[in-house]
Formats: structure tokens, C-alpha cells, sequence
């Protein structure tokens, strides 16, 4: 999954791709629970053009949590 990441109001935001193994479902926000916040802004920029893409028939399965907070 490719997100933007900011650490206010936008400023010094960046792209990254996280794995979406490491996501759930928590009301209407998705939520990564495999990887800290420190994690995801050590990630490499997203790159387009290294990415695939899912097929017409693919699924993606997602968890539900309770908050974290």
C-alpha cells in the first residue's frame, strides 16, 4: 500500500510503500500494525517504477483491531 506520510500539516511530507500484511482495518482508518511510525519514515521513497500492480482477480484481506491509543 502506498501512503504519504507527513509529520505536520503537511510539511517535509513524503511517499512510502508499506507491506499490506501489516494492516487493519480500525473503523474508517486503515492502521499499521506490523511497523512503529519510526519505522514507516525509515522506509525508501516510493518508487513507480519498481511497483506491480494486483490483477483484476486479486483479493486483498485486511484485519479489524481495536484503537491502539
Amino acid at each position: 500500500m502506498v501512503i504519504d506520510l507527513s509529520q505536520w500539516f503537511g510539511l517535509q511530507s513524503r511517499t512510502v510503500a508499506v507491506p499490506l500484511g501489516g494492516m487493519v482495518l480500525l473503523g474508517d482508518v486503515l492502521e499499521s500494525v506490523a511497523d512503529t511510525r519510526t519505522q514507516v519514515w525509515k522506509q525508501p521513497v516510493f518508487d513507480l517504477s519498481s511497483a506491480t500492480t494486483l490483477g483484476d482477480d486479486a483479493m486483498v484481506r485486511v484485519g479489524l483491531t481495536k484503537p491502539s491509543h
